[in-house]
């Protein structure tokens, strides 16, 4: 039917619009579809943000670990100086007597 089709008795039809109004598919609308969309997007960010976190805090936690090692063997080798520190003045001491 062309557009400007009037049938008789005059009234005007405009395929285009019967046509859409007929057309009752459960499309929803653009917005809709928009917000699902930046939903998805928003659930995508915080999922690779709260990675990113836990690979920071496994860093976190084999830093501490390594930090706590490294203590552990700087008290073990302050102890050990101490011992060596106090048998070289008991040497010193002893030695003068020893004349």
């Amino acid at each position: 039917m062309p557009s400007a089709f009037r049938p008789p008795g005059g009234a005007h039809i405009n395929p285009a619009a019967s046509t859409a109004a007929a057309d009752t598919t459960s499309t929803p609308p653009a917005p809709a579809n928009q917000a699902v969309s930046e939903q998805l997007q928003v659930v995508e960010n915080l999922k690779s943000a709260v990675e990113a976190l836990q690979n920071c805090l496994t860093v976190q936690e084999q830093t501490s670990m390594s930090l706590a090692q490294a203590s552990d063997k700087l008290v073990g080798d302050g102890e050990a100086l101490r011992k060596v520190d106090s048998r070289e003045e008991e040497y010193r001491v002893a030695k003068p007597c020893r004349r």
